[in-house]
């Protein structure tokens, strides 16, 4: 597993890149088992949590994962984990990139296990606040997950790749400034050992198949009423738009009702 020789190999961290869909939180949830169970087996300090930093829409769904497919975790989000009289029992902690910045002399005191920072994307900018911050974050190995190709702009490559494996790309100065023509690939090329991307198209072979369920949900009647009520409003709306101010405006308001019913549905 690919997660396994890095983390055997030389412990500086990783990048997972892969495609939406193919499992990448289920990837770094079994490589946080391997680990307890002992199957993956690095240098470490003992009992240290790991911590999860992702963006704060996400948190429920890695509780859930997490609950799901290794339920013996402890697991407590940031705010729980503060109040915890109990710290030295918790497994793995949940986290925002914003927690992360406004708690980061706390944070930073501690040796975590494992970090696993999700949508890694979110520190793509090297001089932002959130990318300072979990740059002091201490570990034992990082991984990054990703499913928004690496090599989109140079800049942010590097502040990415230099938080997981700090110093390959060397200076950031003199990095940015051999950032043309040929240079581009060589240092690319000088990550590929620590990421691994792959697409839906290169394991379409090996994936099980799609099941999709339909759920279907029916309005209570205030709802209903309210929908209706709008969506009365918004039509006589877009007629008048379409009539009085011309087609550019009327789209930009049928495209602004369109997005106001949605709301309501939701």
């Amino acid at each position: 597993m690919f997660l396994e020789v890095c983390i055997k190999a030389s412990g500086f961290g990783a990048c997972l890149a892969d495609d939406m869909g193919l499992g990448k939180t289920i990837q770094a949830i079994a490589l946080l088992g391997g680990i307890r169970e002992g199957a993956v087996r690095k240098r470490g300090l003992g009992h240290s949590p790991h911590l999860v930093v992702l963006p704060s829409g996400l948190r429920f769904n890695w509780q859930r994962e997490l609950s799901r497919f290794y339920p013996d975790f402890y697991i407590l989000d940031f705010a729980d984990y503060m109040e915890s009289k109990d710290k030295e029992k918790v497994d793995v902690i949940i986290i925002s990139y914003e927690m992360v910045r406004r708690n980061i002399e706390f944070l930073k005191k501690i040796v975590f296990d494992v970090i696993i920072f999700d949508e890694i994307q979110a520190v793509k900018n090297i001089f932002a606040g959130r990318t300072g911050a979990v740059r002091q974050l201490a570990s034992q190995f990082k991984l990054g997950l990703t499913g928004t190709p690496l090599e989109n702009h140079v800049g942010e490559y590097y502040s990415i790749m230099d938080l997981l494996v700090p110093g390959l790309l060397g200076q950031y100065s003199r990095y940015w400034q051999k950032m043309k023509g040929d240079e581009v690939g060589a240092s690319v090329a000088r990550t590929k050992p620590f990421v691994l991307r792959r697409t839906k198209d290169l394991i379409l072979k090996d994936l099980p198949p799609k099941l999709s369920t339909d759920v279907l949900l029916t309005m209570s009647s205030y709802q209903s009423q309210l929908y209706s009520s709008v969506l009365q409003q918004v039509r006589t709306q877009i007629k008048e738009a379409y009539e009085q101010k011309g087609e550019p405006q009327a789209r930009l308001i049928a495209l602004t009702a369109l997005l106001r019913l949605r709301q309501i549905c939701l």
